[in-house]
């Protein structure tokens, strides 16, 4: 795993085997947060993850313990696109990755200092696990608003811009876990293309199947494991479905029984 360092302000060139960056985007106070970023830039035909990579790659991970005055971090992450090679889905971004951060500080009049560690992969012909090392200091001015505002906007819509109607989810006994059948019907969104199926408490596993498209009907199976020896129960208002493929992506939270 190749290491390095990432200091706050924009990537400007690419210390990553000289086809990537990482570096922090400082961003700027919210009402009782801090709206920053991470940026990762690549060099054209390498892509890096979101945060459920598909078949395979390294989405990022954060470590922030060499913070001070962080409370709690909580991710924007802008609509990804699908790769499919050799057969192989993987889902992420091209070009360049900007990851908005909301932190919200344990004490509202004391600077927050963000620090730790964040791996994630690259990919081309070959791939690459990364390690970068990131320090920055939020103080309280802006920085890179146009830039952060920007990845933003290009977040899922939500279920109801979507034109989100007959949503439900069966859940069914699979070897080792359960397997959800999602369905639902999209009126405001063209050309869907896949659905991924998180589940947003810890320690399950979701195992990404089939997508069925017909007209604006949607139909999405995916499979649940346990990460450890407890019993499965699956909370529905955990389910986190993600449209994927259209000119706009869709979020929905929350999956009913049919």
């Amino acid at each position: 795993m190749l290491a390095v360092l990432a200091s706050a302000g924009a990537a400007e060139d690419f210390p990553i085997n000289g086809v990537a960056a990482f570096g922090i985007l400082p961003g700027y106070p919210t009402e009782g947060h801090h709206m920053m970023a991470a940026q990762i830039r690549m060099k054209p035909g390498w892509k890096t993850y979101w945060r459920t990579p598909g078949s395979n790659g390294i989405p990022p991970v954060f470590d922030w313990s060499g913070s001070d005055n962080v409370k709690s971090v909580r991710f924007h992450w802008p609509a990804p696109k699908i790769y499919i090679e050799n057969g192989v889905r993987t889902i992420g971004y091209t070009r360049e990755l900007v990851l908005p951060i909301e932190v919200t500080p344990k004490t509202g009049d004391r600077p927050i200092r963000v620090a730790g560690t964040v791996s994630f992969g690259i990919c081309k012909d070959v791939c690459l696990p990364v390690e970068a090392r990131f320090s920055a200091t939020l103080d309280g001015q802006t920085h890179h608003r146009h830039i952060i505002q920007s990845a933003l906007r290009a977040r899922p819509i939500t279920a109801r811009r979507a034109g989100l109607r007959a949503l439900s989810c069966d859940i069914y006994p699979a070897p080792g876990g359960v397997r959800i059948t999602a369905n639902m019907e999209l009126r405001g969104i063209s050309e869907p293309r896949f659905v991924v199926m998180e589940y947003t408490g810890a320690n399950i596993r979701a195992e990404q199947g089939r997508t069925d498209v017909q007209g604006v009907q949607v139909q999405a199976v995916a499979t649940l494991y346990p990460l450890t020896p407890a019993p499965l129960i699956i909370d529905r208002s955990k389910l986190r479905l993600t449209v994927l493929g259209g000119a706009r992506a869709v979020e929905v939270s929350g999956c009913p029984a049919g």
